[in-house]
């Protein structure tokens, strides 16, 4: 039987991973927190090999190594409305050697999509599922070393953006108020 390098590697970054996952239903809020290789989110913006019309596959092997551990881990997740606005923090760990936080929240984005796309048949091999299209998700990376958290774990925060609208409106109203 022939074990493919892609899926050795693979198998390896999920050996080498944790993800816990909670969600909760009062707030609507998803929260994941990711440990060990995969916490090391990686850029798929730009990440084509030159002169290659596909990306690179180590990039490939940890998006997908990413949905096999949520997988894994989650049976029934509660995803959101087609169409909902979806607020996303990242708080990325030490181990995310990604320069530009955006090019991480990018794949995150993505990451959370369905595997299939809509408007294509073709299974991209990796994707949860949270939300159908990544374009109602907005949202900020930052890394959890500029606050002085537990920069060892990549933490993910999905809720509802109108959940945010109010505490949002308290906040520019209290900065215009000085």
């Amino acid at each position: 039987m022939h074990i493919s390098k892609a899926l050795v590697e693979i198998n390896k970054l999920i050996a080498e991973s944790e993800l816990e996952y909670h969600y909760n239903r009062k707030a609507q809020l998803h929260t994941l927190h990711i440990y060990g290789a995969l916490s090391a989110i990686p850029s798929l913006k730009n990440s084509k090999l030159p002169n290659k019309n596909f990306i690179n596959p180590k990039v490939r092997n940890r998006l997908i190594g990413l949905t096999k551990l949520f997988n894994a881990t989650v049976t029934a997740p509660v995803t959101f409305k087609p169409k909902q606005l979806v607020f996303c923090l990242v708080m990325l760990g030490k181990k995310c050697r990604v320069r530009d936080t955006d090019n991480a929240l990018a794949s995150i984005k993505d990451w959370l999509e369905p595997p299939t796309k809509r408007n294509r048949n073709k299974s991209r091999g990796w994707g949860i599922g949270l939300v159908n299209d990544d374009a109602y998700v907005h949202g900020i990376c930052l890394r959890q070393k500029d606050f002085g958290y537990n920069d060892s774990v990549t933490s993910i925060y999905l809720l509802p953006f109108e959940d945010l609208l109010l505490p949002l409106e308290n906040l520019i109203g209290e900065i215009t108020q000085r």
